[in-house]
């Protein structure tokens, strides 16, 4: 044995290793008795749970109620795709009639300041684990099984899951109808590596699509990573002194020469990944940042040689998990390990490693460091090591007096100084290759690595190779203090333009450099053309829109008689393909003719489906358009399109719709009106002219339902329920708004008919169950329907908040924006500690100070991310009106009790006006 005090029963581990799962088809009876049962959920139990907090329960499921289940679930599937065909609801029929058991594992997540909800739910899937190898310790065979009905909102009311609850997974149990075969398993030793300064390139690489490329078509999905990363930690941290450290020193560095096995169990990285550490480190240089990289010196040497330098100038800060690096830290420095969010200085490194900063070198030369292949002496293994450091404090001083180690309370203490003895030599040829060195030359950099001014070429000239979207773009030039040229090129252009050709509705313009088409008045009659290949790609077009100063996803569109006036809408509309696309089709069909999203515009859209296309061209349109074609394979044209939102292209909302499922098949037909004149406004604004930097959005303040859809088949005390509308918020945020002479927006339509603060791929955007309550209204939706609500009330809502947005970065005003909402004192029966909760993703600015304030009141209990965390998936406002634009935001929750009435109203709005204005100074020094 090497490196290791002692080895586990090699019979627990062969147990371990002949785990596998059992399809559940192939699983029969007899299935285990009620006392098998509880043996096996007795040592399921067995997981971390954090404290006894137990965030899991079972449901039982077998005889006569498995064909129950199956009957819900096929009449479920029904509902979900009525068009998925007979064979779909028979399986989703038969799912839970085979095993003659299956046990439900119910995540139970409680709100806990301590323990956030994701751990719990990690604790569920370990019981899923853990009672799968329960069953099969005790004979039986099992299959672990979640697909759509353990995420469906119907299945968890039908189950009697309560609001906060969800499925972990779904565990088959019975007897083995024929042997399994074992199957080809992941080489773990590959997929261990070593936390350097370029880990998180190497993460990237491995978690991130091989979809980014470059222009060159190698890919980018490590430079992309890593571009976020160092985007998170610039905009978090806004260092003034900062260097990145790359290993080019993993094959032929010094300690290859003292050891040639040193690092020999790495396989080298593959060509495409060493195409992108040079990106990464143009990137970091465009940036200002410095870039440190040795041939003969790894980048561990390079921050110990860094840190070692400036040691009388700059404290330091190593962002890195590696535990070879906390030997460099000395008094005021501090290590970070950045995905964790754990910080430790010298004083910690103790209870992170087990011995003190000064001994990391001497700990990993006795007990060895399989990363690096290094062996250590053998028999000595971690707490071995430990323990002679803690007695003796040196490797040197362990070898001064090695007759005194057979005496020490070790096991094997005798043999243990025998080895110790006769591999004296190994041990310091160890201790060479675990020592960072200090002296490695730190070339063209300047003392204490200020970030120097960047480099707006070579980043802008990145950005095009490498693709990077709008919003990384923007965040990079942002980052790095300089404005983007092309931005600049734009904004140069303030002659007045002139027009070259002028049609029935829009007319070609010169401006400057720039050549576009604008439209000549609101009306006419515009064609989206739906068009799919003969190898079932979706067609769109990606064009940067002048007027915009943005770039957009579109389906190939025109207007209908812009060259001929007496041209029909189909003729227009496969005129507009070819030209865009080099696409034509045999057939063209007007499936819908309405208005705009908005409404607000008298030009009309027709929507036209183009069948039997046939390739005659490149397209791309003329010189004025520059368009890219992008073809999609429609089966992931949503989850394409919702990347390019992500990253910060204009697309229009209908997009979502028609990539969702096939075109074809959509039903498209004309709806009636979902607003009538007798409903309310879709929104209210306060304080229009508002001098406040401030501005509040209210997204749940509403609980109107439009009278076309009678209260969406529920009783008006559903409608009062927290599902219904953010009790309390409206009446607080209006208060505030006169308080701070803040512009406030409050949406004025129920969650329930749909939810502004979601995305709209979101599945709870437009909710059939919310807190066990059916909603009968929402139930079936067809696409066209759903989009009517996005375009009736999330569209315009948005786009109310993103006009006035605009106006405050044109006229450079600041703008600090919250979120407001309100919360359930009680979920699950469990109350809820928390007065008010300060919610964030990853810009803590206006957070951490709003989170000190609440908590410096001396009265209040402040969640922190709780009762609820805010992520890109579940939220909207956060990320596209805060982070999306780069504001200082913040989201608030306050627990409603305390604002149900107008007295409780008014005190919070008294208590955050102050609040808000005390900070005022420090919010607007951020932006």
């Amino acid at each position: 044995m090497t490196g290791s005090d002692s080895m586990p029963d090699p019979a627990a581990l062969l147990a371990l290793d002949a785990r596998r799962s059992v399809p559940s088809r192939q699983l029969g009876e007899p299935g285990p008795d009620p006392a098998t049962l509880q043996r096996m959920l007795t040592s399921a139990v067995r997981v971390p749970d954090h404290g006894k907090r137990v965030p899991f329960r079972f449901l039982k499921i077998a005889g006569d109620a498995r064909h129950t289940l199956g009957d819900f679930l096929a009449t479920r599937s029904r509902q979900r795709d009525p068009h998925a065909g007979e064979a779909v609801f028979e399986k989703d029929r038969q799912r839970f009639s085979h095993a003659p058991l299956v046990i439900v594992v119910v995540a139970s997540p409680r709100p806990d300041p301590k323990v956030p909800a994701q751990e719990q739910l990690m604790t569920a899937g370990c019981v899923c684990f853990a009672l799968l190898q329960a069953a099969q310790a005790l004979g039986f065979g099992a299959q672990w099984l979640t697909a759509w009905m353990a995420f469906d909102p119907a299945v968890h009311a039908h189950l009697g899951l309560t609001e906060g609850e969800g499925i972990a997974g779904f565990i088959h149990i019975g007897t083995p109808k024929a042997e399994v075969p074992e199957r080809e398993r992941p080489d773990a030793a590959a997929l261990l590596q070593d936390w350097t300064g370029h880990i998180y390139v190497f993460r990237a690489w491995h978690s991130l699509p091989d979809e980014f490329q470059d222009s060159q078509g190698w890919p980018t999905n490590a430079v992309h990573g890593f571009a976020r990363f160092l985007l998170d930690l610039l905009e978090r941290e806004r260092p003034r002194h900062i260097a990145i450290a790359f290993d080019e020193a993993l094959d032929s560095g010094f300690r290859h020469r003292l050891y040639p096995a040193y690092k020999a169990n790495r396989d080298p990285a593959p060509e495409a990944l060493k195409r992108q550490f040079v990106h990464c480190k143009a990137l970091c240089a465009a940036l200002g940042l410095a870039v440190l990289a040795h041939h003969d010196y790894e980048a561990d040497d390079l921050i110990g040689s860094a840190l070692h330098g400036h040691r009388n100038s700059h404290r330091g800060v190593i962002i890195s998990a590696d535990k070879d690096l906390s030997q460099l830290l000395l008094d005021h420095d501090e290590q970070w390990d950045y995905a964790r969010n754990q910080r430790w200085d010298v004083a910690g490194v103790k209870a992170k490693h087990g011995v003190h900063a000064h001994q990391i070198a001497d700990y990993l030369a006795l007990c060895g460091d399989a990363v690096d292949n290094i062996p250590g002496i053998s028999g000595v293994g971690a707490k071995s090591a430990a323990v002679l450091l803690a007695h003796f404090g040196s490797m040197d001083v362990l070898y001064e007096r090695l007759d005194e180690v057979p005496f020490l309370r070790l096991r094997g203490a005798a043999q243990m100084a025998v080895r110790l003895r006769e591999q004296r030599e190994h041990a310091q040829l160890w201790r060479q290759l675990t020592t960072i060195a200090l002296d490695a030359p730190l070339e063209g950099c300047q003392p204490g690595m200020p970030r120097q001014l960047a480099d707006a070429e070579l980043l802008g000239g990145l950005c095009q190779t490498l693709r990077f979207g709008p919003m990384t773009r923007r965040r990079l030039f942002n980052a790095a203090g300089i404005s983007d040229p092309r931005a600049r090129m734009s904004q140069r252009n303030t002659e007045a333009p002139r027009v070259v050709y002028e049609g029935k509705y829009q007319r070609m313009v010169v401006r400057g450099s720039w050549e576009y088409s604008e439209r000549t008045h609101a009306g006419g009659l515009a064609a989206i053309i739906i068009a799919v290949t003969p190898e079932d790609k979706v067609l769109f077009v990606e064009q940067f829109r002048v007027p915009l100063q943005a770039p957009t996803i579109e389906m190939p569109a025109g207007l209908v008689g812009d060259i001929d006036a007496g041209e029909s809408i189909e003729v227009s509309a496969v005129r507009e393909l070819e030209e865009e696309t080099g696409w034509t089709a045999e057939h063209a069909e007007v499936l819908m003719i309405g208005p705009t999203s908005s409404g607000a515009s008298s030009e009309k859209i027709a929507f036209v489906r183009a069948t039997g296309l046939r390739r005659i061209g490149e397209g791309g349109g003329d010189e004025s358009e520059d368009i890219t074609v992008h073809e999609i394979p429609r089966t992931q044209a949503a989850a394409w399109l919702v990347q390019k939102m992500a990253e910060g292209y204009e697309a229009d909302a209908k997009l979502t719709t028609w990539t969702a499922g096939p075109v074809a098949d959509a039903g498209l037909h004309a709806l009636p009106a979902l607003l009538g004149a007798d409903d309310p406004a879709i929104f209210s604004v306060h304080r229009a002219q508002g001098a406040s930097p401030f501005l509040l959005l209210a997204d749940h303040a509403g609980q109107q339902v439009p009278r076309a859809l009678a209260d969406l088949g529920l009783p008006q005390t559903e409608l009062d329920r927290h599902i219904g509308w953010d009790i309390g918020i409206g009446g607080t945020t209006r208060a505030l708004a006169d308080r701070l002479d803040a512009w406030a927006i409050e949406q004025t339509y129920s969650r329930l008919l749909i939810d502004c603060n979601r995305p709209l791929v979101s599945p709870t955007l437009i909710p059939e169950v919310s807190d066990h309550t059916v909603v009968p209204g929402n139930a079936g939706l067809s696409p066209v329907q759903r989009q009517q609500r996005i375009d009736a009330i999330h569209a315009p809502y948005h786009a109310r908040i993103d006009a006035e947005l605009d106006a405050r970065r044109d006229a450079a005003r600041p703008t600090l924006l919250v979120m407001m909402h309100s919360f359930t004192p009680v979920m699950n029966g469990v109350e809820r500690p928390w007065h008010a909760g300060v919610l964030y993703h990853q810009d803590t600015r206006f957070a951490h100070a709003l989170l000190q304030a609440l908590r410096d009141e001396g009265d209040l209990v402040v969640g922190d991310n709780e009762p609820y965390s805010v992520n890109s998936n579940s939220d909207y406002a956060v990320p596209v009106h805060g982070e999306g634009r780069g504001l200082v935001h913040v989201e608030l929750e306050i627990r409603q009790d305390l604002i149900a009435d107008d007295a409780g109203q008014q005190a919070w709005a008294e208590r955050l006006a102050r609040i808000f204005s005390a900070l005022q100074p420090k919010l607007l020094a951020f932006g």
